[in-house]
């Protein structure tokens, strides 16, 4: 027993051995967490109070250390080496129903190290903060090393998200959330001798206001067609991208320097039995997600009040829900201004489940839509995109750069439109029921069936 004790106090608050024991600790409303060299868990969980959280920690031989924090309004977790994984908010609390996954309500900044080694990082996160998320470089002696990261955030409401990996097969899921700002960079910096950089983005079943997903170098993988795409639809050994049934406010896509395989599209559009399409966006889930969100921070921001701003956190908030506006076209959530409720008698939650209950979104994100620009622009290489069943508000562009590119359009709509193949033999191919408001520039193609474009 007095073996146990001891491993605790080292888990969490110890000087010495850290090198074979995480430690954690709170300062200033800040969660740190320290990993080791060694393949680290480590779960955090909502405790079932405001700023509580259960932290659990994995030994390399399996056994387990646990404590609570309280007053916690941030996470600041750097996992260093090792094959680490990082849940948080993926265990239900005593009062959850929900599946056992429950996000984590924070009011501040998370910021995640995973560090050298292939790592993964399993997220619910709400937080009117950042999110930020580095994969990390190995700098040991075993140079050139692949680190091959995964990044899962689902199920969750975030401010601004960013995500940065390196070499090796990385991805990135986001599902089922609601994120203001991506910012996803993977395969940043150049690749050493013997390294390979084929990475993967996936969202589905999302909103995101505007969002920014650059590819690094590819491995130099065999070249793909339109024919491999149709059949894989994805293979490894390449960049891909594949975005389903997402709402945007602008989306922004930049390839890598090898083959890129990137397919925007609305997913498979299902109905009852009275023929009518079955919610498989966003919509059906946003609002119960944001109820309860301010929900649950409202106790938080009374318990924090005396020791932050609490003004400052309620702008943060409001702010917060103003992006959110922004995705709900033909809305106003600015008559919910959260700034000006009075934080002992007003409750906030139910004005916004009125509000929702006054408005439907349920069919929001059912089809992958972009209110404002999409760009999609890929470097070298032979790359393949596909948009099906999309509808862009803007400007769509896609520019193909440089290599024998495929570019499909089908089903979709685009105020204006620029397809460039660029330089090499590219094909453009017309799956058909597309329209636009001006006629498309369509250049750069040399297999003519960029005539075949429908207008309306």
């Amino acid at each position: 027993m007095k073996k146990n004790s001891r491993a605790r106090a080292l888990f969490f608050e110890g000087l010495e051995d850290r090198r074979l024991l995480a430690t954690a600790s709170v300062s200033g409303g800040i969660l740190k967490i320290v990993g080791t060299s060694a393949a680290d868990v480590v779960t955090i969980n909502d405790a079932g109070s405001p700023g509580s959280f259960d932290v659990t920690y994995q030994k390399a031989n399996g056994d387990e250390v646990f404590k609570n924090f309280t007053n916690v309004r941030g996470l600041n977790i750097d996992l260093k080496g090792g094959n680490d994984t990082l849940n948080i908010g993926t265990g239900a609390t005593s009062g959850d129903g929900g599946g056992g996954n429950e996000a984590v309500e924070l009011l501040g900044p998370v910021i995640i190290k995973l560090g050298a080694g292939s790592d993964t990082a399993d997220l619910y996160i709400n937080t009117i903060g950042a999110v930020t998320v580095d994969g990390g470089v190995d700098s040991s002696s075993k140079v050139n090393q692949n680190q091959n990261d995964s990044v899962i955030v689902e199920g969750s409401i975030i401010n601004t998200l960013v995500v940065n990996t390196y070499a090796g097969s990385d991805s990135l899921t986001i599902e089922n959330s609601a994120i203001l700002n991506l910012v996803a960079n993977l395969g940043v910096g150049s690749l050493k001798r013997n390294q390979t950089d084929s990475d993967a983005v996936n969202i589905t079943g999302s909103a995101v206001g505007i969002a920014t997903i650059t590819l690094g170098t590819a491995e130099n993988a065999p070249q793909p067609s339109f024919q491999i795409a149709q059949a894989g639809p994805f293979t490894p050994g390449r960049n891909t991208v594949s975005i389903d049934s997402t709402v945007f406010g602008n989306l922004t896509i930049v390839g890598g320097n090898k083959s890129d395989l990137i397919d925007v599209n609305s997913g498979e559009i299902l109905f009852d039995d009275e023929g009518n399409i079955i919610p498989n966006g966003i919509g059906a889930a946003l609002p119960d997600m944001l109820v309860d969100l301010v929900d649950d921070l409202e106790p938080l921001l009374h318990s924090l009040a005396a020791q932050y701003d609490g003004n400052s956190l309620l702008s943060s908030v409001d702010s917060l829900l103003s992006s959110v506006d922004s995705l709900l076209p033909g809305f106003d959530l600015s008559q919910l201004n959260l700034s000006d409720i009075d934080l002992e008698n007003d409750d906030f939650s139910d004005l916004l489940a009125g509000f929702f209950f006054e408005n439907d979104i349920s069919g929001l994100g059912d089809f992958t839509t972009v209110y404002g620009n999409a760009v999609i622009s890929t470097l070298g290489g032979s790359d393949f995109v596909n948009v099906d069943g999309v509808a862009v508000q803007g400007t769509a562009v896609i520019a193909l750069g440089l290599g024998d590119d495929d570019l499909r359009i089908a089903n979709s709509f685009a105020n204006r439109a620029v397809f460039d193949g660029g330089p090499g033999f590219d094909f453009f191919i017309d799956g058909g029921n597309n329209s636009y408001n001006h006629d498309p520039v369509i250049i750069n193609f040399e297999d003519g069936e960029e005539e075949e474009v429908f207008l309306p």
